[in-house]
C-alpha cells in the first residue's frame, strides 16, 4: 500500500514556531493545508505527488499561512525518501522563511 506522501509526521520546533501552531495541531495534517494559494488544485497536488514518486525533488517559492492567518513566503523543498524496494516511502520537507528577501524584490 502506498503511503500518503503529504501527511506531516515529524515536525521540528523551528517549523512549529514559524507557523504558530503546536506540534499536536500540525501533526497528521498535509503540507498543502499551510499553503496560501487558490491555484493549488487537486490536480496540481497530484502532480507534486507524481514528481516525488518518480524520485525527483520538488522546490518552489510559495506563500504560506500562519495560524494567525498572516501570510509569509517560504522556499519549500520536498525530497523523496525511499524504502528498501526503491519506492518513495516518505518525503523530507524543508521550509525556509524568505519573506525578507521577497520584500526586497
Amino acid at each position: 500500500m502506498q503511503r500518503d506522501l503529504t501527511n506531516l509526521i515529524f515536525l521540528y520546533a523551528k517549523l512549529v514556531r514559524l507557523f504558530e501552531y503546536s506540534k499536536e495541531e500540525m501533526k497528521g495534517k498535509t503540507y498543502n493545508e499551510f499553503i496560501y494559494t487558490e491555484s493549488w488544485t487537486s490536480e496540481y497536488i497530484e502532480s507534486i505527488q507524481t514528481i516525488l514518486k518518480s524520485g525527483q525533488t520538488w522546490r518552489r517559492e510559495v506563500e504560506a499561512r500562519k495560524k494567525s492567518k498572516t501570510s509569509f513566503w517560504v522556499q519549500m523543498t520536498l525530497i523523496p525518501l525511499f524504502n528498501q524496494n526503491r519506492e518513495t516511502d516518505r518525503v523530507l520537507a524543508f521550509w525556509m522563511d524568505i519573506s525578507e528577501e521577497k520584500a526586497l524584490i
